[in-house]
């Protein structure tokens, strides 16, 4: 499947469903299911620019009381599509980037650890344990699953 390295929090955001736009400076004629890989390095907390961004940090690690996973394959989201500039009023899209939009998120039960990331778009063979859970949440969101 193909997949996104994506930094700490970015990522599990977006697998949690609250992140809807991932920025970046490069486009792809790619739309499709995209694993999320969280990268090595993260963030450093003061990149979050509002108190939505920082609530909804807060809300997937209880509160700063849990540890996000790094260097590990952690979930999936579909990319419906890109646009560049400035998105409304998206609290997630900066001035002058691409915006990835994605929907549909699937966060893995046990995030696929030791995963060493790549830039741009790259392929990953799931194991087929984690390509079993893809295949059952997937189908709740209405996708047929497909090894294209």
């Amino acid at each position: 499947m193909k997949v996104i390295s994506v930094k700490q929090p970015w990522g599990s955001l977006l697998v949690s469903g609250l992140k809807n736009i991932e920025n970046r400076t490069w486009s792809t004629p790619y739309r499709g299911w995209l694993l999320i890989h969280a990268s090595q390095t993260g963030m450093p907390s003061y990149v979050l620019s509002n108190d939505f961004q920082k609530n909804a940090l807060k809300s997937i690690t209880n509160n700063g009381n849990s540890m996000l996973p790094f260097s590990s394959i952690i979930g999936a989201c579909l990319l419906d599509d890109i646009t560049f500039g400035v998105d409304g009023d998206n609290r997630w899209s900066d001035k002058n980037c691409f915006h990835w939009h994605m929907s549909r998120a699937i966060k893995f039960d046990k995030p696929i650890d030791m995963v060493k990331g790549k830039l741009k778009i790259w392929e990953f063979n799931l194991p087929e344990k984690y390509e079993e859970e893809f295949i059952t949440k997937s189908k709740n969101k209405n996708y047929v699953f497909s090894k294209d």
